[in-house]
């Protein structure tokens, strides 16, 4: 039986416990609970299907990098603004607006001047980061080398923008090669705890979630997957998870047409951490 469960038995509530330890300067983040990165496709009544699904923030793709081609520009501000429309047309409450991009340390110029013109947004709420290992880590770059691209990468975000920043990679912090002396200074990380097969062992969500609170980030957000999971499985990956702030599914591509997938969503029930 979870903690929670037990202390509700007492007759104390989670509300009350939460309101009992929280800390008096809870963070403006601590409203979203359940959100979803999108990819290219927003798909036909994206707002109604979204809010059908109980999410109540996005995660917007507007760029990706790569070293065989220049920086590609998925949406740009104008592009931006019609997204956005579309997913908080009026009449409906806002989700919130988050933005996703994959940066490469060989063009991380380049990034910052996108980043800071789709951040500057006044519906965007903060942008992720997805840092991966095979982009980040090399035999050919010096680990002294690459944290200093990563530093010189988030002073140059932080000049431009002072809204939340996290980073989403895939596994535990403690096992990817990424220069996370650096990149630790970011607001916050999504870790990438999906596993359709199993392949990491029980546990894997948590492990993965306890090596970014060692690094010291304030929010760690876990990224489930829904892509080639099946509902069931998706259920499953959800009982494996400690109490956290928030949730993120990875992608709207692979929810948006299936509806058992959403009731996954919609019904999951989180529980926050408490605060001393």
């Amino acid at each position: 039986m979870k903690a929670w469960h037990k202390l509700a038995l007492f007759g104390l509530s989670l509300g009350s416990l939460l309101f009992a330890f929280r800390s008096a300067k809870a963070s403006p983040l601590e409203r979203f609970r359940k959100g979803v990165f999108i990819e290219f496709s927003l798909f036909d009544d994206v707002a109604e299907e979204l809010r059908r699904a109980g999410l109540d923030f996005v995660i917007v793709q507007t760029a990706v990098q790569a070293l065989d081609k220049p920086s590609f520009v998925w949406r740009d501000r104008e592009a931006l603004d019609k997204v956005i429309e579309r997913i908080n047309p009026p009449g409906l409450k806002p989700l919130g607006i988050w933005l996703w991009g994959w940066p490469i340390p060989e063009q991380y110029k380049d990034f910052v001047g996108h980043l800071a013109e789709v951040i500057a947004h006044p519906a965007v709420i903060g942008y992720v980061l997805n840092i991966e290992a095979k982009a980040w880590s090399s035999k050919d770059t010096p680990e002294v080398q690459l944290e200093a691209i990563a530093g010189d990468f988030i002073d140059r975000l932080r000049a431009e923008t002072d809204k939340p920043l996290f980073i989403s990679s895939h596994g535990r912090a403690d096992y990817a090669p990424l220069p996370w002396k650096a990149l630790a200074r970011l607001d916050g990380g999504m870790p990438q705890v999906y596993d359709r097969t199993n392949k990491y062992g029980p546990g894997f969500a948590q492990r993965c979630i306890d090596s970014y609170r060692k690094l010291g980030f304030k929010h760690v957000w876990p990224t489930l997957g829904a892509a080639k999971a099946g509902s069931e499985r998706m259920q499953e990956q959800l009982l494996t998870l400690p109490c956290v702030e928030a949730v993120t599914w990875w992608t709207w591509t692979s929810i948006a047409k299936r509806p058992e997938r959403k009731a996954v969503i919609k019904g999951a029930e989180l529980c926050q951490p408490l605060v001393a």
